[in-house]
């Protein structure tokens, strides 16, 4: 009975310790999004992810002209000549602390209107898979190239689910775009053809489409999503916001 009493004092302490991490967490990042808004680290983390991302396809095509989408991975960017590895290094690396924060004020807004916590919890899974994915693809480029492959699976396993969770809770909230529901799941798709790729190439490589040109896919579509959801806020919620103010 000793035992096992202390064993529930332990748990009690652990349970009390993580409501208080919790509130601290919560207080921080109210006082980081009033100093600024959840969207702009969605603007600034994309327009460094994908610029990172294009300039270095750039750098590594004016050295070595037969760099393509098709014949080619994402990653060999992270090991490129001419200043592209880092370029596409280093811009990952920022893009994923920032593009973080983006996830979780999404995630946050969704939470204010009324979603489980239970499909929360699983974005933020999600989310923190995603977004530390492409910081440790940055850190370790494909040269090295075991511990490479295991994050870039973790980045496209939570970049696949933040995308199908975000389009069906999405889809299920009437005051929100249908638009974003539909690029989320095309998204997700794009990730689904990817995870197929070594069934699906064996009959598409003939016309273009191969294992590399899918994986880019993933990253174009995860692109396009970032830029919808940020439309999204710029152009159609914020001035509802501004118009309910007057009113």
């Amino acid at each position: 009975m000793t035992v096992m009493l202390k064993i529930e004092e332990i748990l009690d302490d652990i349970e009390e310790w993580y409501s208080e991490v919790d509130e601290k967490v919560e207080e921080t990042l109210n006082q980081v999004y009033e100093k600024v808004p959840g969207h702009y680290f969605g603007l600034i983390g994309f327009l460094i992810y994908a610029f990172s991302t294009f300039t270095a396809v750039i750098l590594y095509l004016s050295f070595d002209p037969s760099y393509s989408i098709f014949t080619h991975w994402i990653s060999h960017l992270g090991d490129g000549p001419n200043g592209a590895n880092y370029v596409f290094n280093l811009g990952w690396i920022f893009s994923s602390f920032i593009l973080f924060f983006f996830q979780v004020y999404e995630i946050r807004k969704l939470r204010k209107k009324g979603i489980k916590e239970r499909y929360l919890d699983l974005m933020s899974m999600a989310s923190l898979s995603f977004t530390g994915g492409i910081l440790f693809i940055g850190i370790f480029p494909l040269h090295n190239f075991e511990i490479h492959t295991f994050f870039a699976v973790i980045y496209f396993a939570g970049g696949f689910g933040f995308t199908l969770l975000y389009g069906i809770i999405v889809l299920t909230l009437s005051d929100e775009s249908n638009t974003l529901a539909f690029v989320a799941f095309t998204t997700a798709t794009c990730y689904i053809l990817y995870f197929l790729s070594p069934v699906i190439t064996i009959y598409t490589s003939q016309i273009g489409i191969t294992i590399y040109f899918l994986e880019w896919l993933t990253l174009i579509a995860m692109f396009v999503m970032i830029v919808m959801i940020i439309i999204q806020h710029f152009f159609i919620e914020r001035p509802n916001k501004m118009k309910n103010k007057k009113k």
